[in-house]
């Protein structure tokens, strides 16, 4: 098992073409052939997300990101450091449910 250098951490962190908007959401994901698991997503963009879990999860790991409200999302793990997790969407979302999902959650981030 492989953790990504925090070098590499810091590229993909930084390293964006989309807007990121910082969040908080109580999620859930679920691993291909797992069970559902909590997740607190920090920050989401049009092409993926960083999560928080105590579940542990491989790079290249597939998974279903849950966000109440809205269809389950298919997404990758491309690296992690500790329990936070860096992932990208297999298909982008769409700018318009971005911007959705930006509103209702950093709106309940600053209550």
């Amino acid at each position: 098992m492989q953790t990504v250098a925090e070098d590499d951490n810091e590229k993909y962190y930084n390293d964006r073409q989309y807007r990121r908007s910082i969040v908080t959401i109580d999620a859930h994901i679920r691993p291909r052939n797992g069970g559902k698991s909590s997740v607190k997503i920090l920050d989401i963009s049009e092409t993926g997300f960083r999560m928080t879990t105590a579940m542990w999860l491989d790079e290249d790991n597939d998974i279903f990101l849950i966000i109440p409200g809205f269809e389950s999302l298919e997404a990758n793990v491309i690296w992690h450091k500790n329990e936070i997790y860096g992932c990208t969407f297999v298909k982008p979302l769409h700018s318009a449910i971005f911007d959705h999902i930006s509103y209702i959650y950093a709106a309940r981030r600053a209550k």
